[in-house]
């Protein structure tokens, strides 16, 4: 503290390309209608404090949506020194698997007990993937049911994010594959160069090293894929592509890219 922070609001936008209004509540009893505000925030100490931005626009017709961010001041987010997962990246997916979840978590400015622990266990799938409930715990568990080898392109992401009191987050991204026999193979995209959100249809491609074709989706974002082409919807947004080879009798299912 004083922090300042230079904002930016005029990447919203209208379907039908009307003008916006802005309206930013800065949660410290500020308040802006510009649409790319400067504000600072400042603290009478040199204690953590957060404070909760919001910005909502407007359309001509009264139509709204709005949006969060949580600014810390004095603060540095927690950090994830290890976990239990580090030394994990297969599984046996012919049985059950029980995985122990725990992690050591540093503070400078929190106490352990200042801290709360997000555990999310998703199980992929091509283009989607299926959340177990979050588990809230810091000393847990996590079960990986088999889901075989059978041309699978399944394998789970086990998500730890620890939250400090004033807002400031840590996240650990593990993905655990299952140890299907064959050889080994791996997936490499060809370049995609810089798109525009009013581009036309373009190609997307990747191999595998085995040379065994490779199926693309569309992981997230505002786009399809059509006869083998991604469509941009036209919104901004981040697109991303997942790559996938499920593999055969002589080839282990490729790590999706």
């Amino acid at each position: 503290s004083p922090l300042g922070i230079q904002f930016t609001g005029d990447q919203s936008f209208d379907p039908e390309f009307q003008s916006l209004s802005y309206a930013w509540d800065f949660g410290d009893g500020n308040t802006s209608s510009a649409a790319n505000p400067f504000h600072t925030f400042s603290t009478g100490g040199g204690s953590p404090a957060q404070f909760t931005v919001s910005l909502t626009v407007s359309d001509p017709q009264g139509n709204t949506d709005q949006k969060s961010q949580a600014i810390s001041l004095n603060n540095t987010p927690p950090v994830i020194v290890s976990t239990s997962l580090d030394n994990w990246s297969n599984f046996d997916p012919s049985t059950v698997s029980n995985l122990a979840l725990n992690a050591v978590v540093t503070d400078t400015e929190h106490n352990a007990n200042q801290l709360t622990w997000e555990w999310l266990t998703s199980l992929y799938h091509n283009d989607h993937h299926h959340d177990e409930p979050v588990d809230n715990a810091a000393n847990t568990s996590t079960t990986l049911s088999p889901i075989g080898c059978d041309g699978a392109t399944f394998w789970y992401r086990v998500t730890l994010t620890v939250t400090d009191a004033a807002g400031l987050s840590a996240t650990y991204v593990k993905d655990l594959f299952p140890n299907c026999p064959g050889a080994t193979q791996t997936i490499n995209f060809a370049p995609i160069s810089d798109r525009l959100t009013n581009a036309p249809p373009f190609n997307a491609s990747a191999s595998a090293s085995s040379g065994l074709p490779v199926s693309i989706y569309v992981a997230e974002g505002p786009a399809s894929i059509v006869n083998g082409e991604v469509n941009l919807v036209g919104v901004p947004g981040t697109v991303i592509l997942r790559a996938v080879q499920s593999g055969d009798p002589t080839y282990a299912p490729a790590i999706a890219v």
